[in-house]
């Protein structure tokens, strides 16, 4: 029973330990942007709420940006459709390089993530620009021709080299059929390529992802990304926590619009130890190690009263023994 007892808390604490180094490795892993510092939170607004005004919520956020980018302590603030590490299906797309020959099916690589954001925020998260240039909200409006980001997964699959793909066109396409777009999304211009970011911490991206800027897209709902100033070297001052500005960024918000909350706010480093890639393995790592601590304790409870059990049975052997001359410690040895 003893014996059965230490294998089963041998095999829980070991579980235990491996789920925590798993833990521990994805928290180790760079993402490709940087979240140190950075709070996010999401806003936006209802359908209902728009009413006729489809142009409401893009001035919505460029008066929120301003605000928010004013408070003291925000180095930049910036918005994207969905937050980093965010895999949601809903922000699937199928495009395809202008002149290629389509697939059969969707299986072959056509999907992509589609985020749309604003100018700065790759200088924001510290995204690298790898070939071209970043969006500019003076070139790039809602009346010009349409214009995208693409990861560097993406270049590389479709063009090889991240320069390569620069001036090319993209085409969108829906459904089972894999029917084109080109009436309601005309293809767009490729103007940069930009790092990769992981939208998963425990497996590689199945889908490269496309930007595209805000002044051409419109979104009723967006995640709002606030960095915060880093202080100088010698300037005394220390960092502040993102999550000190979760207050002020819910006063911008009501000073814009009243009618409108804020929601899933937190510093970006703890929604990625709460992301699904992430927090299954902490949380049940500490399960084990909790039942395995348990299932330890009562396997030496069953120690303690088998070795007393044998000791008290071998009273009298000891004492023959020490009395034809053995000593403490060879006894102590022998029990042991």
């Amino acid at each position: 029973l003893v014996i059965a007892q230490i294998a089963l808390a041998l095999v829980l604490l070991v579980g235990a330990g491996l789920m925590m180094r798993s833990a521990l490795a994805l928290r180790q892993t760079r993402p490709g942007f940087s979240p140190e510092g950075v709070l996010t939170f999401r806003t936006g607004f209802p359908v209902g709420l728009v009413g006729e005004d489809r142009d409401l919520p893009a001035r919505f956020f460029e008066r929120l940006l301003e605000k928010l980018a004013a408070l003291p302590g925000v180095e930049s603030a910036a918005l994207m459709s969905w937050r980093p590490t965010h895999d949601d299906a809903g922000s699937i797309g199928i495009v395809l390089p202008e002149g290629q020959p389509r697939p059969a099916s969707l299986a072959d690589g056509l999907m992509v993530h589609n985020r749309v954001v604003s100018g700065n925020l790759f200088s924001a998260l510290r995204i690298p620009l790898l070939a071209g240039r970043l969006f500019d909200d003076t070139l790039d409006r809602k009346d010009t021709p349409g214009v995208v980001i693409v990861d560097e997964a993406f270049a590389r699959r479709h063009f090889g080299e991240p320069a390569v793909a620069l001036g090319r066109r993209l085409e969108r396409y829906e459904g089972e059929e894999m029917k084109p777009t080109a009436e309601k999304h005309p293809p767009v211009e490729i103007i940069g390529v930009v790092g990769n970011i992981r939208h998963r911490l425990d497996q590689p991206d199945k889908h490269p992802t496309i930007y595209a800027t805000r002044r051409q897209w419109t979104e009723f709902f967006q995640t709002i990304v606030l960095r915060v100033a880093t202080p100088q070297p010698g300037d005394g001052n220390t960092a502040l926590d993102p999550a000190l500005l979760i207050e002020p960024a819910r006063d911008v918000v009501s000073a814009v619009h009243a009618e409108i909350p804020i929601y899933e706010e937190g510093p970006l480093e703890d929604a990625l130890l709460r992301s699904g890639s992430v927090w299954p393995r902490r949380f049940f790592g500490y399960l084990f190690m909790v039942f395995g601590l348990v299932a330890l304790f009562l396997a030496c409870i069953g120690i303690y009263g088998l070795m007393a059990y044998n000791v008290t049975q071998r009273v009298q052997e000891f004492g023959v023994r020490l009395a034809l001359g053995a000593q403490p410690r060879e006894i102590i040895q022998l029990v042991v």
